[in-house]
């Protein structure tokens, strides 16, 4: 079953189960660069759920976002896994994972590390995550 483009919080016995994902289980495939928009797109993300971390399930995902101000390199290969990373959404800093639903108009940073390497940061304003089950 899909959950639909996108993944919300849900009640789980009276309870708010937040969700979100590690850098480092990750798996970048590509990002575009196009006027006024740059979308990451993630072959891999593993979303957890906070209330029981050992359990969860992979989606693929397209990160979308503003015009973007980039600096450091994307690695050729065709896909490239995470060694870490941070996102700054405002003033708020998640270091190493991504709370979801990620959807926002503040202005936002972002730092992917890959495996063997090469560090890829961009500033935009903007971001959604759209994601699918794999």
């Amino acid at each position: 079953p899909n959950p639909g483009w996108y993944l919300q919080q849900r009640c789980c016995h009276r309870r708010r189960v937040s969700l979100f994902f590690e850098f480092h289980d990750a798996r970048v495939a590509s990002v575009l660069l196009e006027p006024g928009r740059t979308v990451i797109s993630f072959s891999h993300l593993y979303i957890f759920e906070e209330v029981d971390s050992k359990g969860g399930k992979f989606y693929s995902g397209e990160l979308e976002l503003g015009p973007a101000q980039i600096s450091g390199s994307f690695p050729a290969e065709e896909e490239n896994d995470l060694g870490s990373g941070a996102l700054m959404v405002g003033e708020e800093l998640f270091q190493g994972t991504v709370p979801l639903p990620l959807e926002t108009e503040l202005p936002i940073r972002l730092t992917l590390d890959f495996l063997w390497g090469s560090r890829f940061e961009l500033k935009a304003v903007g971001a959604i995550l759209r994601m699918r089950e794999i």
